[in-house]
């Protein structure tokens, strides 16, 4: 090589060096076990806030006091189904402008952890998975099911483009990553899912970024969550030994860097609990442990926000950890044996049949009658399949048995979680041959040694727990974006590990008691069906679910007739589960009362034949967490009168919120102050602000349960008669200054006799009505 060829090479080698030098990275140092930013170790103190619970105007007031609260980073899911409501339809305007919300963290000088799902958690309906998914009602969500995956690969193909030059390699704020959520805390417990993630992920967004999962702090929650090629997280909240709590970590990372994903800050409220707190002490104390350790923290949430409209999901709870008690007439063979907790909704679960899983063989037929035992034991222990979603404490199921005998034909109940559930029901034998268990639907006769679980209840779905339209999750920001106690105590732990921004936090947002604002009836929504029904009823022989009839959301109401005299009082009543969520029941236009998913199945009617019945349909929100995320809607299964099954139905999917976004009120004559009455109504009224538009909160006196919109807005659930949550947040962003402000209420039950609603300066969301007694409750 000559001179001239060797001053090129030396060019060349030295642009490599400074391409090398100037280049931005975002890795895990395994030597070092920690992160490094552009090769400099790094340790992240961050905050959740979710954009879609926060009103656009107010995204920059939050990401600041969240800025100078000390974070250097901030955590951001990505609902699918905030964004593709229907099948092909991107939305992302408006609130929905994910881009937007970037632009404002990286101009504040916030990293961004992005976790973009598909599935989220996050307590938001779903887990932000969209509801047509549903629509193919054999489909199996959070798997490799092919109608599954074409829909999560055609939802990545539109996000992760616009995520792509926001990486921190290619010059942006987001530096890493999680793919799924907390899937180790589900039931399907699919590699092949994750493996088909892994790589849409890398394909789409290229080599460097850095990927991760975050589960559950335990060995179980672990195993199903986690996937070579993915860097593993945990969470846990506030408790004695951080030390401990890190370790599960350690089994799957035993070098790098100590990650906690969601440090709780507080937690949510459901309807008819006490509203949920925790101690700024505790949070602040195992903050500043978890940091002395070196810690990479994300505080969830930091902010919690509001699940407005139709957003806030619901959770299952997790099976029952019951403890040591008696099973009368077991002959189980074996000494000891373990069934994975899987098989308690193996027969209504579709994805084992799907994945072809099968759960470990039962003995040889043959076992002595004994008192045998069932209790829980750590799934550590445990050497069979995936377990259930039980964040804290997952449970494997233990029975031992000793002695030779003939196989029983069941297993006697034992208590469920629910009062009105039957617990464990009975296993009994599944004709599929065989020893093993298996997912089986229904008594199908005896094959000795097969069992499964017949009643189809077995994933708790009957016992759901429907989250509270307030999502302020006890956080340092308050869900008006307020800084409380907490966030000061959280901030002078951070100030002891790195320096704090100059500079004052930003104050509270001003609020205003616009107080009392009558109301008046403009009609009762059978009444106004063509408003709110414009393209007519559906045709049914039997009832039809939300999904078949593509309704996401809100209110279907299904219409038929008495098919005969009942002169006596007959029982109207749905099978089990089969009502979801609340049914309000009218005959002839008149109020019965409810069918609840969670309580009252039965209703005394009497009527003549041709009287009209119908039954208004609430979706509450669909599982966000639990054992089966596919949480169909509406009457599930067909209801019968005096055990005689009703059918020819009238189905109308309503669209109230097209109806107020089009301009209220409708026409009529009813007059303020004009008798209120029982069942579903629709209630306006409207009020000035003394020339400001500040930040408010609305109360319902009298009333039952409903929904609520303001100048169009779809603001959320109200439920003061089950609590906690007694008010509303009202953003200053929906009012107006100048114009009168419009409010449409949806009162599902009854009204008070004079309507009228609250506006107070601070919110209400400590009391809580039980849902059976209705006798207060209050919190700890």
């Amino acid at each position: 090589m000559g001179p001239a060829g060797r001053v090129l090479l030396l060019a060349a080698g030295l642009l490599a060096l400074e391409v090398c030098a100037g280049a931005r990275s975002f890795q895990v140092d395994y030597a070092h076990d920690c992160f490094r930013k552009d090769g400099t170790p790094f340790r992240y103190i961050s905050g959740s806030i979710h954009y879609a619970r926060v009103p656009r105007p107010a995204w920059r007031d939050r990401l600041l006091k969240m800025y100078m609260s000390g974070l250097n980073a901030v955590q951001v899911y990505v609902p699918w189904n905030y964004h593709e409501p229907l099948p092909g339809v991107y939305d992302f305007s408006g609130d929905r402008d994910l881009g937007h919300f970037l632009d404002l963290t990286a101009e504040l000088g916030l990293l961004v952890i992005l976790r973009p799902g598909p599935y989220i958690c996050a307590e938001w309906e779903m887990g932000g998975l969209p509801a047509w998914l549903l629509w193919k009602p054999d489909i199996v969500l959070r798997s490799s099911d092919p109608d599954y995956l074409q829909a999560v690969d055609s939802w990545l193909d539109v996000l992760l483009p616009r995520i792509k030059p926001r990486l921190y390699q290619n010059g942006g704020n987001i530096i890493s990553i999680q793919v799924e959520n907390e899937y180790g805390s589900y039931s399907a417990c699919d590699y092949d899912y994750l493996r088909h993630l892994l790589a849409a992920f890398r394909t789409r967004l290229g080599p460097d970024v850095l990927l991760f999962t975050t589960d559950g702090n335990s060995a179980a929650e672990l195993r199903c969550g986690t996937l070579q090629g993915l860097y593993t997280t945990v969470d846990f909240g506030p408790g004695p030994n951080v030390t401990a709590a890190f370790a599960p970590q350690r089994l799957y990372e035993p070098k790098g860097p100590l990650v906690n994903s969601e440090y709780y800050t507080g937690w949510l409220d459901y309807w008819g609990e006490p509203h949920a707190s925790s101690s700024p002490v505790q949070v602040a104390r195992g903050l500043q442990d978890m940091l002395q350790l070196g810690a990479n923290v994300n505080m969830y949430m930091f902010q919690g926000g509001t699940n407005f409209g139709y957003w806030s999901g619901e959770s299952t709870p997790h099976p029952p950890m019951w403890s040591r008690g008696p099973l009368e007439g077991t002959g189980l063979a074996g000494a000891s044996w373990r069934v994975p907790a899987r098989l308690w909704y193996l027969g209504i679960h579709p994805s084992y049949r799907s994945l072809g899983r099968r759960a470990p063989s039962l003995p040889t037929p043959g076992c002595s009658q004994l008192s045998a035992a069932l209790h829980w034991a750590p799934v550590a222990q445990a050497s069979t399949g995936p377990l259930l979603p039980e964040r804290a404490r997952p449970r494997s199921m233990w029975v031992p048995c000793r002695g030779p005998g003939p196989v029983p034909t069941e297993l006697p109940a034992v208590p469920g979680p629910c009062p009105h559930l039957p617990g464990l029901a009975r296993l009994q034998p599944w004709a599929s041959g065989g020893h093993r268990w298996g997912p089986g639907r229904g008594t199908a006769g005896p094959s000795p040694g097969s069992w499964h679980l017949p009643w189809p209840g077995a994933d708790y779905k009957g016992c759901y727990k429907p989250v509270t339209t307030s999502y302020d999750y006890d956080a340092p920001l308050s869900e008006a974006g307020d800084p409380t106690e907490k966030l000061f105590a959280i901030r002078t732990v951070i100030g002891k590990f790195q320096p704090l921004p100059e500079g004052p936090m930003p104050p509270a947002t001003p609020k205003y008691a616009y107080g009392h604002v009558p109301l008046r009836k403009q009609g009762e929504v059978l009444e106004l069906l063509d408003v709110l029904c414009p393209g007519g009823p559906i045709r049914s022989q039997f009832p039809l679910t939300f999904e078949a009839v593509k309704q996401a959301h809100g209110f279907v109401l299904y219409r038929t007739r008495l098919p005969r005299d009942v002169w006596d009082p007959a029982p109207l009543s749905a099978p089990p589960n089969s009502v979801c969520d609340r049914a309000y029941v009218l005959l002839n236009g008149e109020y019965q009362g409810r069918l609840e998913r969670d309580g009252q199945m039965t209703l005394n009617l009497t009527g003549q034949a041709g009287a009209r019945l119908d039954l208004l349909v609430e979706n509450m929100g669909r599982i966000n967490f639990g054992v089966n995320a596919s949480d169909f809607k509406g009457l599930l299964q067909n209801l019968s009168l005096d055990s005689a099954l009703l059918s020819d139905w009238l189905i109308y999917p309503l669209d109230v919120d097209s109806a107020v976004t089009r301009g209220w009120p409708l026409p009529t004559t009813q007059a303020e102050g004009s008798r209120a009455g029982l069942g579903p109504a629709l209630y306006t009224g409207a009020f000035q602000t003394p020339g400001v538009a500040w930040d408010t909160f609305v109360k319902f006196p009298g009333w039952s349960k409903g929904q609520l919109w303001i100048n169009g807005f779809n603001v959320g659930r109200y439920w003061p008669v089950r609590g906690p949550q007694q008010t509303l947040f009202v953003p200053g962003s929906l009012l107006s200054a100048s114009a009168p402000n419009n409010i449409t209420l949806l009162e599902l039950e009854g009204a008070p006799p004079r309507p009228f609603v609250l506006f107070l300066d601070r919110p209400l969301f400590n009391q809580t009505v039980s849902a059976r007694a209705g006798t207060e409750l209050r919190p700890p």
